[in-house]
């Protein structure tokens, strides 16, 4: 993989110090993605050549991930990598986010699992005096609405889930069953963190058919049966 010549200039620009040591990493679907070095630092640069339209005072792609990432710093609960830079597209440059890298752990499995249980958790008690987040984003490609609502429920029937929110954490604990990127001892941790509340297990096939569908809605029919299982157990 190359990076486009202007993001290389664009790069440059930004970081005083032009890219090298340009390496493909895969596992998205939304953005292409290279990890890089500028002034002996590494870098990981997504570019997208058409990202989505932003719906009027919303922020572009790439600014509103910049802005999810700041307020999961300002948490303080889970490290993320840090925005270096970023820009809408502009004449032939692709619309770009430039990050901190963070390279892969290579310690204990259980042990990362159990801090991440436990930082998920102190994540999740960051709460707001409503639902929902000052401005929209983005679940992949895909724009979503947030808008302060006062009531959960009214919030996820209407919003359903945007890429970062204030809501009820049983929707982001759903998602991380979903797809079995997780291990048990990230389970066992957070709800020694914060025991679960009576009802979890049966709400999580609700929190997890929006995800299905917007992967039906991305991928095709393969996601078909997960989802008519949901809408079956709920409405018959």
């Amino acid at each position: 993989m190359t990076i486009p010549p202007s993001l290389i200039d664009a790069l440059a620009a930004v970081l005083d110090a032009p890219p090298h040591d340009v390496r493909p990493v895969h596992g998205g679907d939304i953005s292409r993605a290279a990890r890089f070095t500028a002034d002996s630092r590494p870098y990981l640069v997504k570019w997208h050549d058409r990202p989505p339209t932003p719906p009027p005072g919303w922020p572009d792609l790439f600014t509103a991930e910049a802005q999810g990432l700041a307020r999961l710093t300002e948490a303080g609960a889970i490290r993320v990598p840090a925005p270096r830079a970023f820009a809408a597209a502009q004449d032939d440059c692709p619309a770009y986010i430039v990050l901190e890298w963070i390279e892969t752990g290579h310690g204990d499995r259980r042990e990362a699992g159990v801090k991440l249980g436990h930082g998920l958790a102190a994540l999740h008690r960051v709460t707001a005096q409503a639902y929902g987040l000052d401005h929209g984003n983005y679940c992949g490609a895909t724009p979503q609405a947030n808008g302060w609502m006062d009531s959960w429920i009214a919030f996820y029937a209407e919003r359903i889930d945007p890429a970062i929110y204030f809501g009820d954490r049983e929707a982001e604990l759903a998602m991380c069953h979903l797809f079995d990127g997780f291990p048990a001892d990230f389970f066992r941790a957070y709800d020694e963190a914060w025991p679960p509340a009576a009802g979890r297990d049966d709400r999580r096939p609700l929190y997890q058919l929006y995800h299905l569908l917007n992967h039906l809605n991305l991928f095709g029919e393969g996601y078909g049966g997960q989802v008519d299982a949901i809408l079956r157990r709920y409405v018959g």
